[in-house]
């Protein structure tokens, strides 16, 4: 029994049904307003040292806007920043800890002062194991830590009426 072509196997399907060649142009045009979408905008990146902030800013620089990168690696932002200048890319960069407003202040600056204008920011800077969460983003010791886990341990509980 013969199989039944797929669309992407057999090309002359684009040309016979009108919504698959409707769809086909469509995504066109979206792809190459992307494109042209990001182009002359100033992007500004946190955690862009590594993972989905490094993909981001590689992804985006190709595109054609400005990137501003801030994160905490200095190492491995200007390693990143080297890749990208290398490829094309306009690109600045500063050491940058979320946690401290005037880092943040200061890469904001950064952006504006080099491209007088800042359009994007992506606020991707995350709390991994090198920066556990109850201490930096709440301040809280660890006697206070404790008293939390009790105290949002018993709100469960009476919302689920037990207690």
């Amino acid at each position: 029994m013969a199989s039944k072509p797929s669309i992407h196997r057999d090309q002359r399907l684009h040309r016979k049904d009108p919504l698959v060649e409707y769809r086909w142009k469509r995504t066109q045009c979206l792809k190459q307003n992307l494109m042209q979408g990001t182009k002359d905008k100033v992007i500004v990146i946190t955690g862009a040292s590594s993972g989905i902030g490094e993909a981001t800013a590689v992804m985006l620089a190709e595109r054609g806007p400005k990137v501003v990168l801030g994160a905490r690696g200095l190492e491995r932002l200007e390693g990143l920043a080297r890749r990208i200048a290398g490829a094309g890319g306009e690109v600045a960069y500063a050491q940058t800890d979320v946690r401290k407003r005037e880092d943040v202040t200061s890469l904001v600056n950064l952006a504006c002062e080099r491209y007088r204008k800042l359009d994007v920011l992506i606020n991707n800077a995350g709390i991994g194991p090198i920066s556990p969460w109850t201490t930096y983003a709440w301040g809280l010791g660890k006697h206070d830590r404790h008293q939390h886990k009790r105290c949002s341990l018993r709100h469960r509980r009476s919302a689920a009426g037990v207690s």
